[in-house]
């Protein structure tokens, strides 16, 4: 994924009783973030990523039962670096040959 986009991440669970589903990144608590949002469906949406998102992403569903998880890695790169200017480099080549003369008289 590059800066900028957005990603969904897919987590599926069903069981009786329903289970709840909630998400870590990199085994901690998802950090408080306008641009994190769960589904009402266990689908967590990451809009405008930027790099620091990038991790793994574990899902976790669990009822009064016990719980499950599973893991999905992020990576999210910058965008190519563009350069703006035409960087010209000039070299400066000086030869010196020796430089014979030849005379050459013409008699008409």
């Amino acid at each position: 994924m590059l800066e900028g986009e957005s990603a969904s991440l897919h987590c599926r669970a069903s069981g009786v009783p329903r289970p709840s589903v909630s998400w870590l990144k990199n085994d901690l608590d998802l950090p408080v973030d306008a641009r994190l949002r769960l589904d009402d469906n266990g689908t967590l949406q990451l809009t405008q990523l930027k790099r620091t998102d990038s991790g793994v992403y574990r899902c976790v569903a669990s009822n009064s039962l016990g719980s499950v998880s599973e893991f999905a890695r992020l990576h999210v790169f910058g965008e190519p670096i563009r350069l703006n200017e035409i960087i010209t480099i000039s070299l400066i080549i000086t030869l010196t040959f020796k430089h014979i003369l030849y005379s050459l008289y013409l008699t008409l």
